[in-house]
């Protein structure tokens, strides 16, 4: 099996954090996270929503946030890093753009337009990596973020 092969193989069973030597399931609850790591660990997102913590995945190294709002039981369904500081988001997309495409292969698209987009899918993940814009409020000017989500599609069959 090639690296590639056992990055994906890993990727479908969940969220490893080596620097605590533990995976994280896709679909485990908020109470699970913290049996595998204490919420003394982690940062909340504004609105405490989100916990977050900075380790290394698939070779990058950012504060990834664990979505758990998304999933209507409430579980874990994403792996999230965001970026908004502008003097930084070329520098995390092209660096997460290269170590992906180490970890994970060829992605399944690319869109090289004006900001910038890798996506790799299989029947049971998305990993998106964009740089791009989004609008904070409604009457609010647009905004270029960065934004690295593993996403949960559904079971394997």
């Amino acid at each position: 099996m090639s690296e590639i092969e056992a990055n994906w193989n890993s990727l479908a069973q969940g969220v490893e954090v080596a620097r605590y030597g533990v995976r994280v399931p896709w679909l485990s609850s908020k109470a699970e996270l913290f049996e595998l790591i204490p919420s003394s660990e982690f940062i909340f997102s504004p609105g405490g929503c989100w916990p977050m913590l900075r380790f290394k995945f698939l070779g990058f190294s950012a504060l990834w946030g664990f979505n758990f709002v998304s999933h209507p039981s409430e579980l874990l369904s994403e792996l999230l890093f965001w970026n908004e500081a502008p003097r930084s988001l070329r520098r995390t997309y092209r660096r997460s753009a290269a170590q992906f495409h180490r970890a994970l292969g060829r992605p399944n698209s690319v869109n090289l337009g004006r900001f910038g987009q890798q996506a790799w899918r299989t029947d049971q993940l998305l990993v998106d990596n964009a740089l791009s814009r989004f609008r904070r409020l409604p009457n609010s000017d647009d905004m270029p973020m960065h934004a690295l989500s593993v996403f949960r599609l559904r079971d394997a069959a």
